[in-house]
């Protein structure tokens, strides 16, 4: 009998262990954002209130250009303005669901995978709204 109890308990608490791991879910996305990305395109979409207008435009994404996140908690960039000038830059970043806030600006995720991530970024005034989506290739 006693065998048979500890055998269950043993039982349950493995089956406990695995499925809070499992809820988690932190590390691995914490994991699957490290690394260098590529960005594949841009998008900007702006809301014009005071002209009851919107447009779109795409942005040129350059070759070389980079997002590398850090288990530091650090993103190294290297990025080329409109102009044509590139730059370096380190910035703090940290990942929560469904959230990336890259010095201190929040950015919603839309897709996070080993390969690919998506994110969107809200800013606005009281006549205007801008968002603009990244999407980057691992």
């Amino acid at each position: 009998m006693k065998k048979t109890i500890f055998g269950l308990t043993a039982v349950t608490a493995l089956i406990i262990a695995s499925c809070s791991k499992s809820d988690n879910g932190g590390d691995s996305r914490e994991k699957m954002i490290q690394g260098k990305w590529t960005p594949s395109s841009t998008k900007v979409y702006v809301i014009d209130r005071s002209l009851n207008t919107s447009n779109t435009t795409y942005p040129a994404v350059h070759a070389g250009d980079y997002w590398d996140f850090r288990g530091d908690g650090k993103l190294y960039t290297y990025e080329t303005g409109p102009n044509g000038d590139r730059s370096y830059d380190t910035l703090p970043y940290k990942l929560g669901n469904p959230w990336l806030i890259i010095d201190g600006d929040t950015m919603s995720v839309g897709a996070l995978t080993k390969d690919s991530l998506v994110v969107e970024l809200h800013e606005g005034t009281a006549t205007q709204d801008w968002f603009t989506t990244f999407t980057l290739k691992k």
